[in-house]
């Protein structure tokens, strides 16, 4: 995370415009929070496979606009200031130029993985309290459309998966 991360502050590790992620938006939440689309986040997990069906470029082509990319202090963000030392004029683009972008994007995604098999884990062998508990936050729905969204990488439908089986049908009283 980034060295001048603070309490209070409003990302735990990068917010999306650092990450050049283009938020979502939503008319059904009352709070703050900004959302991404999840095969944006993840699909550093297998580039080869999903870069194209998510980013639109192929992956070589994001290597080499990647590549030899001046490095910048883990802080740093989008903003004009950046995008002028980059080159770049679409300070927000989905594949903007940042030192470092494709890492913190792994990380995250490794992240979110793992939490994923957290939850996985916590559901097996029809633990009832933690089954009941995490129900409505991983609908039926949601891990259907987890398992079988062609956009993300094989780890991540393989752990939707997971959770469908473990949440949903190995469960009392089945």
């Amino acid at each position: 995370h980034p060295a001048q991360w603070v309490v209070g502050r409003g990302v735990l590790y990068h917010g999306p415009h650092a990450l050049g992620l283009t938020p979502i938006e939503t008319s059904d939440r009352d709070d703050s929070s900004i959302w991404v689309s999840l095969a944006d986040l993840v699909w550093v997990l297998q580039p080869e496979r999903c870069c194209e069906p998510v980013t639109g470029m192929k992956w070589e082509d994001v290597q080499a606009q990647n590549r030899g990319t001046p490095e910048l202090d883990d802080g740093d963000v989008f903003s004009t200031d950046v995008a002028t030392r980059l080159g770049s004029a679409d300070i927000t683009g989905r594949l903007g130029m940042i030192a470092g972008r494709l890492e913190r994007l792994r990380t995250l995604a490794k992240y979110f993985l793992a939490q994923l098999q957290v939850i996985s884990d916590l559901v097996k062998e029809r633990q009832m309290n933690c089954i009941l508990a995490l129900q409505e936050e991983y609908s039926f729905d949601l891990c259907i459309c987890g398992s079988s969204d062609p956009r993300l990488p094989t780890s991540i439908r393989a752990a939707f998966f997971d959770i469908l089986t473990d949440l949903w049908l190995d469960r009392h009283p089945h």
